[in-house]
């Protein structure tokens, strides 16, 4: 299932209005609307919030599992560090994941020198590259 798909029916299902998940989020109610039609993809720390509001995994929020089991929330990490640390338990590197092509070295410095909120799509493509889960990846669970 889609993101946005998925995102509407877990407000819908909780009874949630956009300006309730801006309020929650900090953002304008446009910009959560704009997640629902399509337009547009949250940023990463956008998404752990919405798992937190949901209390669902980023997987299944992101439509890659159907297993909906209920998290409790968690304080968003430094993507940098849980990063470096999964990297160091899966023994994998930067090389590596540049030889993957999975990401631009770009945007590969700007998530390793804290520079940017990485996009969903990066975060994607490095746990597909590690083969694990983006909750597992990003330290929610």
């Amino acid at each position: 299932m889609e993101f946005k798909v998925r995102y509407k029916n877990l407000m819908d299902e909780r009874g949630l209005t956009f300006e309730d998940v801006a309020a929650y989020l900090k953002k304008q109610p446009q910009t959560v609307a704009d997640w629902a039609k399509g337009r547009h993809m949250p940023k990463m720390s956008d998404v752990f919030g919405l798992s937190n509001l949901f209390k669902c995994s980023i997987d299944y929020l992101l439509g890659r599992t159907e297993d909906n089991k209920e998290l409790k929330p968690k304080k968003i990490p430094s993507f940098s560090d849980q990063l470096a640390k999964r990297f160091k338990e899966n023994n994998t590197s930067r090389y590596k994941l540049g030889k993957y092509n999975a990401l631009t070295r770009g945007a590969e410095f700007k998530i390793f020198c804290r520079k940017s909120d990485p996009k969903v799509h990066t975060i994607e493509k490095i746990a597909n590259f590690m083969g694990v889960s983006i909750d597992y990846l990003v330290g929610r669970i």
